[in-house]
């Protein structure tokens, strides 16, 4: 086969364990390895490659480093055909590779690839991949978008805590758990982590049939996320509508929503009973969303900001991708 490798030293696991994926990925002489540490030297990389048109494309790096990837496939488009993405733990969260990558050890898993010699010698899995579309911004391509208390917690984080030693996982979830006990106990709290946004939904049967878009609703927000993972982080599955109506999961808890301090738990399992008989907990699946809000966004943990408040944001399927989930 021939492979290439997009190797990112800043994310979490290679810059605590620096040059380890590096010297594997040197070592073989079937892989084609590029040093990424930002989304240009990503674009670059993926331009060099094609012409070679690499079997497959190993990341070596975090949720961020995927993002960049999926964006520069997707937009650039610098192949006729899609690759399969292989997806190590290599970042600090590993959301995409737990759900649609390699989980576990990445030095072990990018071993366990060199030994293979097909793609028919690995299991992969087809997913659909988010796009948001920000006015004014060049189109960018994910697997999840957190809003309110999610990205609010996101720039916290980045702000006070990714420099004091708090570095990492347990740093992002320490910022989460304060930010949302914060809002739960705390009227003062959850009006300072909700955003005010409006949005409106629309689906799409089938190619021949019109789409039918929801009336616009203007919310204001504690808790938004939205997502083409099938679970996050910690296998949670805060998705409880069981309509197929679309590839994007959409999870939203309103500010004035009540019982958040025992409902959240079971509604982050995925239990929808748990959301009966109360206002503001709202789960769907969609084609595609249309939204205006106040604040920023995070997709796949990077913070974007729209500078044109009164136009909207766009957040639809923008295609799919085959993902090496293990080895047969």
């Amino acid at each position: 086969m021939r492979i290439a490798v997009l190797y990112n030293p800043l994310s979490g696991f290679n810059r605590r364990h620096p040059g380890v994926l590096a010297q594997e990925a040197g070592a073989s002489q079937q892989m084609i390895a590029f040093v990424v540490r930002s989304p240009g030297e990503v674009q670059a990389a993926l331009a060099e490659l094609a012409g070679q048109s690499p079997d497959l494309l190993i990341i070596c790096g975090g949720d961020g480093t995927v993002q960049a990837v999926l964006s520069a496939l997707f937009v650039k488009k610098p192949f006729a055909h899609l690759p399969p993405l292989a997806v190590l733990a290599a970042g600090t969260t590993n959301m995409i590779a737990a759900d649609a990558g390699l989980a576990g050890n990445p030095v072990k898993a990018l071993r366990s690839l060199l030994t293979q010699a097909s793609l028919a010698d690995m299991r992969c899995v087809k997913r659909p991949i988010l796009r948001l579309q920000i006015p004014g911004q060049e189109d960018r391509y994910g697997m999840f978008l957190g809003l309110a208390a999610i990205s609010q917690g996101i720039r916290y984080y980045q702000n006070h805590l990714h420099n004091q030693g708090w570095q990492g996982l347990p740093g992002i979830v320490l910022t989460m758990a304060r930010s949302l006990a914060a809002a739960i106990v705390g009227r003062g709290a959850r009006k300072r982590l909700s955003t005010s946004l409006s949005l409106s939904s629309q689906n799409r049967v089938s190619k021949n049939t019109p789409a039918d878009k929801q009336p616009e609703q203007r919310v204001d927000a504690l808790l938004g996320l939205i997502s083409t993972h099938e679970r996050l982080i910690f296998g949670l599955k805060p998705f409880w509508s069981r309509a197929a109506d679309g590839p994007l999961r959409c999870t939203l808890v309103e500010a004035q929503a009540g019982g958040a301090a025992w409902r959240l738990p079971f509604l982050a399992l995925g239990q929808a009973w748990a959301a009966r008989g109360a206002q503001g907990y709202l789960s769907w699946n969609c084609q595609s969303l249309q939204l205006r809000l106040d604040g920023p966004l995070a997709l796949d943990g990077e913070l974007y900001f729209s500078a044109h408040v009164e136009e909207p944001i766009q957040v639809s399927c923008g295609g799919s991708l085959n993902f090496v989930r293990g080895l047969k």
